[in-house]
């Protein structure tokens, strides 16, 4: 069942970290000088270990310290383009307002001039009646008409 099979598990485990010993006598008896020389390499492979974790060390803060100028360069970048995007983004809106604003004054200008235009064809429509008018009095009486064109009366 799963219990027994974690039991063997767990016992497999600790069987395998426990030093397997028949007989259970102690076996940590170097004599001094042996203990003296494992005590010394020891000591030499962590100095060996200590001084390479410092290298290592040393060259990823010398990698983050590239990593963090490029990241700020990078940064300096994004927010000079923003800026510049802020920038032609307002001069686009005002341009916009600006284009608005002429087609307003253009639209303006195209009704006054539509309606100076159809004040000046109704006086041209009135002057040509008065002519036409005038004329017919000329006919009938010479004597009104203005001097270059007065036909000479004579008595």
């Amino acid at each position: 069942s799963h219990d027994s099979a974690l039991g063997e598990l767990h016992r497999c485990e600790s069987e395998e970290v426990l030093p397997q010993h028949d007989d259970f006598e102690p076996t940590f008896e170097f004599d001094s000088m042996e203990n003296q020389e494992l005590t010394e390499m020891e000591e030499s492979m962590l100095e060996s270990q200590l001084s390479e974790l410092q290298d290592k060390l040393g060259r990823m803060e010398a990698e983050m310290t590239i990593v963090s100028e490029e990241s700020k360069d990078l940064q300096d970048t994004l927010e000079s383009r923003e800026a510049a995007l802020v920038e032609k983004s307002q001069q686009l809106l005002e341009l916009t307002e600006l284009v608005e604003h002429l087609t307003q004054n253009t639209e303006q200008e195209k009704q006054r001039t539509e309606k100076i235009l159809k004040q000046l064809q109704a006086e041209c429509e009135r002057l040509h009646e008065k002519d036409k008018y005038l004329s017919v009095l000329w006919k009938k009486w010479p004597q009104l008409a203005p001097c270059p064109t007065k036909i000479s009366w004579q008595p």
